[in-house]
């Protein structure tokens, strides 16, 4: 099981498929009306068809600034697009929608088209920072040990109020659902009501396009190959597999290897460390700027904590990657040796000891050339 480093095999084939780290992956968001427009009332509905492209999270975000800025700047957009078409009043409701909603993934349920993930329920202390809406199935705690070298206080944190110790993996739980209610919200606050009055359904009309300009695929793998960010590696599997099953695009996987999923959460894929290895190489033929993508040892990303000290610190850009019983390392030095190594059975502290260990034995210079 490759863990994380399944993200590795979905930035590559996302980048085989799209061509280039300019391409936008992800279609242009867009406005529809389900009903007329009369004197900045529509009688009928708003519909919001997204694809992954409106970024409603903070998470990896450097600062309180940057993450707030991320939470509210698609809100604001919509806001300023309802006004431009003169919109004051939505008699119906708002509608969110997409093709990509109607993939489930039971192993990460909050994936969604719209990136309300499971850190939307990190909020900041001071009561500057509330994105989230109280919610009947929530109830919020100070959680001193989510401080880390990321944070420099406590956070308070939504804790579910039922069984589930993972609030963003239950089955009833509906990102959809959190994010048009906390859109409503805004738009309420804003001065431009939902009313949610029922009209007859009505054929949907295009009004707007709601983001002019996409993300590049390059913004899409930052987050997804520095910090790992789940929600984003299933939407743009989601994305490549809209033109071809993403394994088409891997011919290094093609023995054993599978893709169950994006990110690496489920245990049903399968990548060898001889296949992470292979894939590497042919990416770095194909793609100069492939090793760039990764973050660096000692001082990005998930790799930031590590390798410090010592021979790979500023010299080994790779991905990381650990589930329950599993830690894995892939990716390549500056002179462009490439590695991988999957350890099962073990706990994540102690099989980090056995990379560092090994980084001193490979700087050794008892390693060949290329792998």
């Amino acid at each position: 099981m490759p863990a994380s480093n399944l993200k590795v095999a979905t930035a590559a084939a996302a980048l085989r498929c799209f061509g280039s780290l300019d391409a936008e992956p992800a279609p242009r968001s867009l406005l529809f009306c389900r009903g007329k427009i009369e004197r900045g009332i529509v009688r009928g509905d708003v519909e919001l068809r997204c694809f992954g492209a409106l970024d409603f999270t903070g998470r990896f975000r450097g600062d309180f600034d940057a993450r707030s800025a991320a939470l509210s700047v698609s809100t604001a957009a919509l806001i300023d697009l309802l006004r431009r078409l003169d919109i004051r009043e939505i008699r119906g409701d708002l509608i969110l929608s997409s093709d990509l909603a109607e993939m489930p993934m039971p192993e990460y349920p909050c994936v969604s088209p719209y990136l309300w993930h499971e850190n939307t329920v990190e909020i900041d202390t001071g009561d500057r920072f509330r994105r989230l809406p109280e919610d009947e199935d929530f109830t919020f705690e100070w959680d001193a040990s989510l401080s880390s070298q990321s944070r420099r206080s406590p956070s308070l944190v939504a804790l579910p109020l039922g069984p589930s110790s993972d609030f963003w993996r239950r089955e009833n739980f509906s990102p959809a659902a959190l994010l048009r209610r906390e859109l409503k919200r805004c738009l309420a606050a804003a001065g431009i009501p939902c009313r949610g009055v029922s009209f007859p359904v009505a054929a949907p009309v295009q009004i707007a396009v709601l983001t002019p300009s996409q993300p590049s695929l390059r913004d899409w793998l930052k987050p997804i190959l520095f910090d790992s960010d789940n929600c984003r590696a299933e939407l743009l599997g989601r994305h490549v597999a809209r033109r071809a099953i993403c394994s088409s695009w891997l011919p290094e996987i093609a023995d054993g290897g599978v893709l169950a999923d994006g990110s690496g959460l489920s245990r049903d894929s399968r990548l060898s460390a001889r296949q992470l290895v292979d894939l590497h190489l042919a990416m770095r033929r194909q793609f100069p700027a492939w090793s760039e993508l990764f973050p660096l040892a000692g001082r990005d990303g998930t790799l930031r904590q590590r390798f410090r000290g010592g021979p790979w610190e500023g010299e080994f850009r790779g991905k990381t990657g650990s589930l329950n019983g599993v830690t894995s390392l892939s990716g390549s030095l500056a002179d462009g040796r490439c590695l991988a190594i999957l350890i099962e059975g073990v706990d994540n502290a102690a099989a980090w000891k056995s990379f560092e260990s090994l980084a001193l034995e490979l700087n050794s210079g008892s390693w060949g050339t290329g792998e």
